[in-house]
């Protein structure tokens, strides 16, 4: 393949695992190629290692998981209430940052053991969650459900009727 334009780009992707509810971000380096015939392609790396892009998959540095959120690209530069800080041990990329969301002074905090050889070390209590799209029961629900499912048997049961009505009638 002949290459006729290429540039690199360096692109801050924000993600947070929905499990353990750590917030990092990851520095790619995006080379965009144009080929021989016009065709353009996109090369993903971190920390000079070619990977697939963000979107297509990611786990969570500190406990593995990959039901991860990927946040728009410049979002932690937009929140300053979250504070970054190093990762741990444990978290495998070097561009890697961790964030944690700050937390209340009334909250307790929690004595975790790291492993290794480390002293104990005291990390803040539970993470409070952003505020998100919940589904919140109301009264109304209910009835507009059932009122949903009676109409549906009503109208299976009236095709049901017509279908037999046409099979006793005998066709002139």
């Amino acid at each position: 393949m002949l290459v006729h334009d290429a540039y690199s780009t360096r692109e801050t992707w924000p993600f947070e695992c929905v499990r353990c509810l750590m917030i990092w971000e990851e520095d790619y380096t995006v080379r965009h190629l144009t080929g021989h015939h016009g065709t353009e392609v996109e090369v993903w790396s971190l920390a000079g290692v070619r990977v697939q892009p963000p979107w297509s998959g990611v786990c969570c540095p500190a406990c593995g998981d990959t039901d991860v959120k990927i946040f728009p690209r410049g979002y932690l530069s937009r929140h300053p209430e979250l504070r970054v800080t190093r990762p741990s041990r444990a978290a495998p990329a070097a561009d890697t940052t961790a964030v944690t969301a700050p937390v209340a002074a009334d909250e307790p905090a929690v004595t975790a053991r790291v492993p290794g050889d480390e002293p104990a070390v005291t990390v803040p209590g539970p993470v409070p969650r952003r505020p998100g799209w919940r589904l919140v029961p109301s009264p109304a629900r209910p009835r507009l459900l059932y009122a949903l499912i009676g109409a549906s048997a009503l109208l299976v049961a009236g095709i049901e009727v017509i279908g037999l009505l046409r099979a006793v009638r005998p066709a002139h």
